[in-house]
């Protein structure tokens, strides 16, 4: 298995065998974080944890075939939210769905992405709550509005 067929990813070694934490390819959000796995070779294990608990929580961008998150996926177009943006105005049903459900560009104005571990911040936060590290002055959506 090689890296293009799985989200990005960092490995975790020890004794214990592997640990693996997953990547939006769009966001840099972590997804997941799999439990210690031990096969007979790193790919292996790769593959282990992909096929056997991760993929689910990942959408493949039809169009440039981005592992992205639920809320960096249009699921109309199957396609990411970088190739096909979400077509919705203020009122729109959909529009509401995603902020109740904690997505779209407002709530994405709210959060930030630490940059060393992928744990997602309120926006007046300084510091990552998990790692420490200080956190960007971008927000999610000034990050997604770049690319």
């Amino acid at each position: 298995m090689n890296k293009n067929e799985t989200a990005r990813y960092k490995t975790i070694s020890s004794d214990r065998g592997n640990k693996y934490a997953f990547y939006c390819d769009n966001s840099g959000a972590l997804v997941h974080t799999t439990d210690w796995i031990q096969a007979d070779t790193p790919e292996k294990a790769l593959e282990i944890a992909w096929q056997g608990t991760v993929q689910k929580y990942f959408n493949r961008c039809s169009k440039c075939g981005k592992w992205v998150m639920d809320a960096m996926y249009n699921v109309d177009e199957l396609e990411c939210v970088q190739c096909s943006p979400y077509k919705y105005e203020m009122g729109d049903a959909r529009y509401n769905l995603l902020e109740n459900y904690g997505f779209g560009p407002n709530i994405m104005k709210k959060k930030k992405i630490c940059s060393k571990c992928g744990n997602l911040s309120n926006v007046n936060e300084d510091q990552c709550s998990v790692c420490g590290e200080e956190l960007p002055m971008e927000t999610l959506f000034d990050q997604y509005y770049k690319k």
